[in-house]
């Protein structure tokens, strides 16, 4: 396997798209806006058209509520439990398969929790959408909280997702989030994670089944259902029409409004309704058929049915979206030419399918099930069927993507997402369509990011060629939401793999690149077997190699890789990683330790060689670094970084590997006394960070601020330089956590850092009023209880201490935050430094105060000299001046001489001075 399959990096961008990027490795930019915005949930319901009656699109539509809501009373009753509970913040997800009434369900709790003095609203991707008003600095709450319903959790990309969760003005006051979603998979379980880190929550799920067997909801919600429709339709008497004796499709709650529905329909045509849920669907979809068919014959409708139909085609495909868009997306597959032609179809299409957003046109079937189904009978026919296809679909789907890749990345996403959808449940869309694009457009599915590939993972019926093609294209190195997803397809594809043939050299570079996505995606356990496996045969080409060439194994082990030995070196540098993630450093240690001895030093002219060396250089670095072996840790972590600067012009995707590597030994230096090149590797850390925003801006703005904090703390760097620094990344973050409230723990350190080196450079007013942001940070650190940051806390309560002792103001408050620092936060044997910070501070503070009887009994010297006091009572000496050859001494709480023959009102354990007039009480005489 050669080294370019693992660590050749690049930059896949969808036009206007934004980046999502953690960790190492390529860079996805894959959504055009990284935005989302609120709605109340009584904006979000439809009027039912009466003129369109007889459309079962419309008539099944969730958001025209047609048939009242049934049943789920104990689902209900554990969502109002979850919503009751005192905590401030908490995220539910409601997930099921399609049409179980997981939406339905969603808005009835919350609009039941209206009635409780909750404010629902819905939260909404911007998503084919403009126009919308500026962002609102707060979203309104009731007197008991807000719920807010995201529907489609899963279609959200997960870094969006994790941005809502996160969105300050949800965090503050009392909050409530439902997510609704199909599958709770690796998404779910990265989403619960990063709940878990940043707010220590600890999310409630409800899996929606279908309906109880026994329990006459499925009659019930069939007969109302059934009388509802025959209503809207004017049906009659339906009495006669029953519910199915044997629910094929499933008792989900559309399953059984769809057959109630047909039911109906066949009614009124003297027809019997099919049972098959395939042939239900056709059904349902004929009648709207019919639907176009008397528009055009008897409401002079120009465009002709089956024209109507690729046009719905394409609309459920790729819509909603605006008129500019949907002229690119008619003309690009043919269907119409610009100009009025286009212009017609469009306004015949709004005629079945009235916009439901402002500006947008090619609304697509409703519900997501009837358009899934639409698109699979159109492409590939009813069931074995094949005549009832569409051959001018042929190659659309293509041609579709293509073209709003091009004009509107975000639809060219919701269109991936609905593609996928229609292959998890027809087979034969997928072999035949599905696949086909797979192989043409790979590049697109991974700009689509971790949502489109793990829609993708949930396929089941992707042949083992089509995958092996397209695992190929597919990068090993990037951010947790794209590399879980793409472990999971390498992974079925070495499983059928391995069965067939598990020690061939395909087999092993498959469980090469799987072992690296899955520790990428730190399924680290699940990492260790395809790494030992890739080890394994490595080790042993390796051995047979040299005995053909007469060295031996002691030759082969001692040997550095060459050309054709890089997979043991690559191989144990996987290892060590995964070894790492699981905290068995002594093996993990080892493993890096012979990776990085098989790599020796650079190749020249072998680039992509010297990256793979220069990864396992930083994993052994790492590990010597959590080993407290900083000196070590830097000579490795040195050689990695002149590895990356050696190759920096070549791969402008490097340049964030490369500032990384600098923080990093930076860090390393520091920890390990070489103040020099510590602060060195700090100012070139900070530069290179700045190129990374200039030429990929965006995802990497934090870096760039954690580097500029990092240099305010250099204490050799010059005063101004590390002021500067300061502030900048201050008012930076003080921007930012507006919107996101996981930076609040970046802001009390920034600011904290700020705040002591306005104080020591003298601009005490200012100090003040920096670290009191820090602690307002600080105490919203603690109302969201992260015992994880208490040092954090104690560290600016500490310097609130040293601003108020600098500006000799709020000395009385510094003291309670020095003592409360001490006795509270600092009460860890490794705070021990800090707690004698904080007790040298409030003895300065007693003194300044002139409690020095206090000071006396709490500091006496003892203490004094255990933490290192003598300083702090030496400079509240009594200043000693010469006057007239007699000895005047200062008053060290007024400040005025008194001459006093002899001896003097003082303490002489302090060496202080006090005059008679304030000394309290007054002295004896």
């Amino acid at each position: 396997m050669h080294s370019r399959d693992l660590y050749q990096q690049r930059v896949n961008v969808a036009q206007g798209g934004f980046a999502a990027v953690s960790g190492s490795g390529d860079i996805h930019v894959h959504q055009t806006a990284p935005d989302y915005h609120f709605r109340r949930l009584d904006d979000d319901a439809a009027p039912f058209p009466i003129d369109f009656r007889r459309q079962p699109s419309l008539l099944l539509s969730w958001a025209h509520e047609l048939v009242d809501f049934y049943g789920r009373e104990r689902e209900l009753e554990t969502l109002a439990d979850w919503r009751n509970e005192p905590d401030e913040f908490d995220v539910f997800l409601i997930h099921g398969q399609g049409g179980q009434g997981k939406t339905r369900l969603a808005n009835q709790f919350a609009a039941l929790s209206s009635a409780e003095g909750w404010t629902a609203i819905t939260a909404h991707p911007h998503v084919g959408m403009s126009g919308f008003a500026e962002r609102p600095e707060s979203l309104p709450i009731g007197s008991s909280g807000r719920i807010v319903v995201v529907d489609y959790a899963e279609r959200w990309p997960v870094p969006l997702l994790q941005g809502l969760l996160s969105d300050s003005r949800l965090h503050l006051g009392r909050t409530r989030i439902v997510l609704v979603a199909r599958p709770a998979g690796r998404w779910w379980a990265q989403i619960s994670r990063r709940l878990a880190r940043d707010f220590k929550v600890r999310p409630g799920h409800l899996a929606l089944e279908p309906l109880p067997e026994h329990s006459g909801d499925r009659e019930a919600i069939f007969i109302a259902a059934r009388d509802r429709f025959a209503a809207a339709l004017g049906a009659g008497d339906v009495r006669g029409c029953e519910p199915p004796a044997d629910w094929k499709s499933g008792a989900s709650s559309l399953s059984i409004q769809m057959a109630a529905l047909a039911s109906v329909f066949a009614a009124t045509r003297n027809e019997t309704a099919p049972d098959d849920p395939g042939a239900l669907s056709a059904y349902l979809l004929d009648r709207e058929d019919d639907h176009w068919t008397n528009l055009h014959a008897e409401a002079g409708l120009r465009t002709r049915p089956d024209t109507m139909a690729r046009t719905v085609y394409l609309a459920s495909l790729a819509g909603p979206v605006g008129h500019e868009v949907a002229t690119v997306l008619l003309t690009a597959t043919g269907l119409a030419v610009p100009g009025e032609e286009t212009n017609q179809l469009i306004d015949d299409h709004l005629v079945s399918y009235p916009a439901t957003e402002p500006a947008t046109v090619l609304v697509p079937l409703q519900p997501d099930r009837l358009a899934e189904d639409f698109i699979a009978i159109r492409s590939t026919g009813q069931a074995a069927d094949a005549e009832t296809a569409d051959a001018w679909t042929n190659g659309k789907i293509d041609a579709a993507l293509r073209a709003l890749r091009d004009v509107s990345p975000d639809r060219a996403l919701a269109m991936l997402s609905t593609t996928v959808a229609v292959a998890q449940r027809w087979e034969s869309f997928s072999r035949n369509h599905l696949s086909r694009l797979l192989l043409a457009q790979p590049d697109a599915f991974l700009e689509g990011g971790g949502t489109i590939l793990s829609a993708l993972a949930d396929v089941q019926d992707l042949d083992a060629a089509t995958l092996a093609d397209f695992e190929q294209t597919m990068p090993v190195d990037g951010s947790v939401d794209i590399m879980d997803p793409l472990a999971t397809l390498t992974g079925r594809l070495y499983e059928r793999l391995r069965q067939a043939s598990p020690s061939a050299p395909g087999t092993i570079a498959v469980a090469l690149r799987l072992a690296f996505r899955l520790v990428r995606a730190e399924r680290y356990q699940e990492a260790l077997d395809p790494a030992r496996a890739s080890v394994q045969f490595a080790r042993g080409a390796r051995l047979r190699r040299a005995d053909a060439d007469g060295h031996g194994p002691q030759g082969a082990r001692h040997r550095r890789a060459d050309a054709g030995g890089h997979g043991l070196a690559v191989g144990l540098g996987c290892l060590a990683e995964a070894l790492e993630g699981l905290g068995r450093i002594d093996e993990a240690m080892t493993a890096a330790d012979e990776a990085v001895r098989l790599w020796g030093p650079p190749t020249v002219g072998a680039a992509e060689t010297n990256l793979v060396a220069a990864g396992a250089l930083e994993t052994f670095a790492r590990l010597l670094y959590g080993r407290e072996q900083s000196r070590e840790a830097a000579v490795q972590q040195r050689r990695a970084t002149g590895i990356l600067t050696a190759h920096a012009d070549q791969n402008i995707a490097l340049l964030p590997r490369r500032a990384r590597a600098f923080s990093a030994l930076a860090q390393y230096c520091l920890s390990a006394g070489l103040d020099a090149e510590g602060g060195r590797a700090t100012r070139a850390a900070v530069d290179l960070w700045r190129l990374v925003e200039e030429h990929i801006p965006g995802p990497y703005g934090i870096r760039l601020l954690d580097a500029l904090t990092d240099l305010a703390q250099l204490d050799d760097a010059p005063i101004s330089d590390r002021l500067a620094a300061a502030e900048e990344a201050g008012r930076e973050l003080l921007k930012l956590v507006q919107h996101d409230v996981t930076l609040m723990p970046r802001v009390a350190t920034t600011t904290r850092v700020w705040a002591e080196l306005l104080s020591r450079s003298g601009n005490h007013r200012r100090a003040i009023d920096t670290v009191e942001r820090a602690l307002q940070a600080s105490f919203d650190l603690k109302e969201q209880h992260l015992p994880t940051h208490a040092r954090l806390r104690g560290r600016v309560l500490l310097t609130f201490a040293v601003c108020c002792l600098g500006a000799n103001q709020g000395l009385d408050d510094g003291l309670k935050a020095a003592e409360l620092a001490s006795s509270e936060y600092f009460t860890s044997p490794e705070c021990s430094a800090l707690r004698s910070e904080a007790d040298r501070t409030t003895a300065d503070l007693l003194i300044k105060l002139g409690r020095f009887s206090e000071a006396e009994r709490r500091f006496g010297r003892t203490n004094r000299r255990a933490l290192n006091l003598d300083g702090i009572f030496e400079r509240a000496a009594t200043k000693v001046s010469r006057h007239d050859g007699r000895v005047e001494k200062a008053c060290t709480m007024c400040g005025g001489t008194k001459r006093i023959p002899g001896s003097w009102v003082g303490k002489p354990e302090f060496n202080l001075v006090v005059c008679w007039s304030c000394e309290l009480p007054p002295p004896r005489r």
